[in-house]
Order: C-alpha cells, then sequence, then structure tokens
C-alpha cells in the first residue's frame, strides 16, 4: 500500500495525521512551497467541515518552515497558538488544521520517506519538479504564460470593498493579457471558451519556473527564490481562472446586443422596463416627499426650542418673583415684631405712671384728712406738685417718641409699599411681554400651519391609507407638542393663583384687616 523515496538533508517529511487516526508522509524540498486546503488546486487537500478552501501555505527555505495563514476561519495552530501572519517553526512542531494533525521532521540522505495513498481526508500533492533546461517545456512555458511582460515587483492592486479579490474587469484583463482580443460573433466565444477549457484542462506537472520567475502559489509545491514578486504570479493566476467567466459574460452580453439590434425585444422586458420606469418616479417622489417632511420637522423643532426658551423665561421669572416676595415677607414680620415689641413696652410703661399717680393721690388724702401743720401740708402738696410736673414731663416725652416711633412706622411702611408697587409694576410689564411674546410665537405656528396646509394641498400627494413612518413621526410630534402647550398653561395658571393670594396677603398684613374681613 505505501511506495518509498529518497529524501536528501535538503528535504522536510511531513506527516499527517486525520481525525480518524489515518496518517499519510510526504516530503518537501528546500526552497519549495505547498498549500494545504480542501480546494481542487490545493498541493495538500485536506477534508474536513473546519478546513477552508485554501487555508494555509507551508514554506521549506534556509532550512526552516514558514506557516502563513490565508485569512481561514477556523485558524492555523502551532503548537495550540493559533498565527494570524507567516512565522518560522521549529521542526518536530504540530500545525492543527481544522481536525488534522501536522507533524515535521528533517530528512537524510539515508532517510526514506512513506508516502501513503491518497485517503479519504489527504491527497497526495504532486511535484512540480521538472527539468528547468528541458526546451520544450522552457518554449510550452513561454507560449502559455508571457512571463517577461510581467513587471519585477508585484503591481499594487487597487480593490473596491465590493469587489472580489482577484476579480477585475475585461478591459483590465485586456491590459494584463494583451492577446485576448473583443470577441464578435457567438461562434468566435464558443471557440474561445473550448481553446481556454483545453488550456487550462492541461495538467501543471509539466512546467517548471525558469531563473528568472517566481513560483506560482498554485495547489502544488513550487520554488519561490525566482525575481517576480509573489502578489504578480497570483494575481495572474487568479485573472486566468476568471478568464472563463468573463468569456460566458461577454457572450452573453453579445447575444444581447444582437437581440437589440434585430429588435427582438420581448413585450415582457418592455413592460418590465416600464413598470421600472414607473418605480423610480414613485422613489423619487417619495424622496421629494420625505424631504419636505425633514424639513417641516426642522421648522417645528425651531418652533418647539422657541417655545421651550419662552417657558425657560417664564420659570425664571417666577423664581425671581418668588424670592422677591419671600424677602418682602420677612422684612414685614420683622417690622410688625418690632413694632408689637414697642408697643407693648409703652404700654407698661403707661400702666406704671398710672399706678404711681394713684399711689400719691392717695397720699393727698391721707394727708388731708391727717390733722397736721399746715407747713406740713404744703411742703407735701409741693413735693406732689414737683413730681407730677416730672411725671408729666415724663408722659410727654414719652408720647413724643411714641409719635416719631409710628411716624418712621408709617415711613416704613410707606417705603415698603412704594418698592412692592415698583415691583408689582415690573412684574405686570413682563407678563404683559411674554404674553406678547406667547401670541408671537402662536402667529408663527398659525402661519406655519397655513403655510404646511398649502403645500399638503398643492403639492404633495394624496397620503396612503395606512400612513407612512414621516407621517406617523410628524403626528406623534405634533401630539406632543399640544401636551406641552397644555402642561404649560395649567401651570400658569396655577402660578397666577398662587403669587396673586401672597400678594393679597402682603397687602391686607400692611393696610391692616378691613371691614369685610
Amino acid at each position: 500500500m505505501s511506495n518509498t523515496s529518497a529524501v536528501t538533508t535538503n528535504a522536510l517529511t511531513i506527516t499527517v495525521i486525520s481525525a480518524n487516526g489515518q496518517s499519510a508522509g510526504y516530503s518537501l524540498k528546500e526552497g519549495a512551497s505547498l498549500i494545504v486546503g480542501q480546494g481542487a488546486n490545493c498541493g495538500l487537500k485536506l477534508i474536513g467541515e473546519s478546513i477552508s478552501q485554501m487555508h494555509c501555505i507551508l514554506r521549506f527555505q534556509d532550512g526552516q518552515l514558514h506557516v502563513q495563514d490565508w485569512c481561514s476561519e477556523s485558524g492555523t495552530y502551532v503548537d495550540g497558538v493559533r498565527i494570524e501572519d507567516e512565522v518560522s517553526v521549529v521542526l518536530g512542531s504540530k500545525l492543527t488544521i481544522g481536525n488534522c494533525e501536522i507533524y515535521t521532521k528533517a530528512g537524510n540522505h539515508d532517510t526514506s520517506v512513506t508516502e501513503q495513498q491518497p485517503t479519504d481526508v489527504v491527497q497526495q500533492p504532486q511535484s512540480l519538479a521538472i527539468d528547468e533546461n528541458d526546451p520544450k517545456i522552457t518554449r510550452e512555458l513561454e507560449d502559455s504564460f508571457d512571463v517577461d511582460s510581467l513587471p519585477a515587483k508585484g503591481p499594487a492592486v487597487e480593490e473596491t470593498p465590493n469587489q472580489k479579490p482577484g476579480r477585475r474587469s475585461v478591459s483590465e484583463l485586456d491590459e494584463i493579457v494583451p492577446g485576448l482580443s473583443p470577441l464578435e460573433t457567438r461562434a468566435e466565444v464558443e471557440d474561445e471558451v473550448a481553446t481556454d477549457n483545453t488550456t487550462l484542462s492541461e495538467p501543471f506537472t509539466n512546467w517548471r519556473r525558469s531563473s528568472n520567475t517566481v513560483p506560482l502559489q498554485t495547489s502544488l509545491p513550487v520554488d519561490l527564490d525566482g525575481g517576480f514578486a509573489q502578489e504578480t504570479v497570483e494575481l495572474l493566476q487568479q485573472e486566468l481562472e476568471y478568464l472563463q467567466a468573463e468569456l460566458v459574460e461577454r457572450n452573453n452580453r453579445i447575444a444581447e446586443f444582437q437581440q437589440l439590434v434585430e429588435g427582438q425585444e420581448s413585450p415582457e422586458e418592455m413592460v418590465g422596463q416600464a413598470e421600472t420606469e414607473a418605480l423610480v418616479q414613485r422613489l423619487e417622489g417619495l424622496v421629494d416627499e420625505l424631504d419636505r417632511s425633514d424639513q417641516r420637522l426642522r421648522t417645528f423643532e425651531e418652533l418647539l426650542l422657541a417655545e421651550q426658551q419662552v417657558s425657560q423665561a417664564e420659570r425664571d421669572e417666577r423664581t425671581q418673583l418668588e424670592g422677591w416676595l419671600s424677602e418682602i415677607e420677612n422684612r414685614i414680620s420683622e417690622r410688625e415684631s418690632e413694632g408689637q415689641a414697642e408697643r407693648e413696652v409703652l404700654t407698661r410703661r403707661i400702666h406704671e405712671l398710672n399706678q404711681q399717680l394713684a399711689a400719691r393721690e392717695q397720699q393727698l388724702c391721707e394727708a388731708a384728712n391727717v390733722s397736721s401743720a399746715e407747713k406740713v401740708h404744703e411742703t407735701a402738696l409741693g413735693k406732689l406738685r414737683d413730681e407730677n410736673e416730672s411725671l408729666n414731663k415724663q408722659l410727654v416725652s414719652l408720647q413724643q417718641e411714641y409719635r416719631q416711633l409710628e411716624a418712621q412706622f408709617k415711613a416704613e411702611q410707606n417705603t415698603t409699599d412704594a418698592e412692592k408697587q415698583k415691583a408689582m409694576i415690573e412684574s405686570a410689564l413682563r407678563e404683559e411681554r411674554m404674553t406678547l411674546a406667547q401670541e408671537r410665537a402662536s402667529l408663527s405656528r398659525e402661519r406655519a400651519e397655513m403655510a404646511r396646509k398649502l403645500a399638503e394641498g398643492q403639492e404633495m400627494p394624496k397620503p396612503s391609507v395606512g400612513g407612512s413612518a414621516a407621517d406617523e413621526r410628524f403626528n406623534a410630534f405634533r401630539q406632543t407638542l399640544k401636551e406641552l402647550h397644555k402642561e404649560e398653561g395649567r401651570d400658569a395658571v396655577v402660578r397666577k393663583v398662587t403669587l396673586g393670594s401672597r400678594i393679597a396677603d402682603l397687602w391686607k398684613r400692611l393696610d391692616g384687616p378691613t371691614d369685610t374681613d
């Protein structure tokens, strides 16, 4: 079942162990590379669900094994560590690719490597080691690929995000492969496709690169010591594989052009074109309607911002008025407490004086009743007069002081009333300004609503029964505005009642109770 082949010191032995325990051995020469995957063009073909079409590439150069992952989904692991870029692997390491394991070791002159026959998991790679001095092979290579016309370095390939790697347009293929000429008829296309299929189906095992080329990254191990860049050769191979699809596409386009020239368009195609134009017009109308809806939304957002600013100004003014009212209430309370204390002191002093006067009168009565000398009576009477005069003077001074305090209190009350009147006037002016701003905003909203209705009646098409997403957003926005206006109206009524009641209480406290209280 097995064959043996001698491996020199410049060779590497590769052992592949599948998930079911089957193994296969291969040899990789110095300077050669090997593509691993389950694609048809892979040199080492592995079978498994987690193995990509082109999974990774193995390259043996300068006595070291280089491994590079080709953006596979499951990844390539070296001794359990996933690799992203090209890395050098120590001989004897374990490579894990999907459910398969690969072991490597260096070969000797006398070492024989057992090469297993292909199994259902691993397929035997094919070698490209062909005599490079064979003139027949060199001539066939030159006829198949114009390698000398390629640049020394790989060109920078720019790909768009929607373009698949390695795919180019027909014009770019014509620039890279100048031998391709536009096909004029269906017969020429079929002949060209048949010729390309024959050329591409020839085995690549008879090809070996010249000393001035780079090995193509095919599914077989090749030499990578050439002068051309590897990217250029990859691009050429991918474009050659894509050539058949481009030829078929060109054939289809030629057939369509012939139908157009012969006037053989089917009624179904004409109907489809008319429907397409109608859909395009409908789409343009919807886009215009969406633009107008966006414009209306921006207008209402501006109006909402203005309303929010007015509401914020009202809240600030309310806060300021409440602060002023609180300060006025505190001052009035202080003045009332001071006046009450002064009145209590004066009342207590008058009561004491009345008691002293009553005591003196009683003494006079007692002195008149007691039989005593006239001198004593006159002396006592003089003392009483002097004391009465002093008391009268004190009473007059106290009355004057009371009048001064009362005048001062009234002056303070008058000053507070003037300030209060000034504050109320300023508050009324602010309320008038806010009312005027609200009326202006309401007028602006009415104008915008009228313009919107006119635009809907003249320009906008009739809305559908179900309504669009833009209409739903617009209705939700309008409902939100209405709710905000209602809440602001209720808050304004509550604020006015609260401030008015507080101001009325202050007036009552300043003027005193009325007949109706």
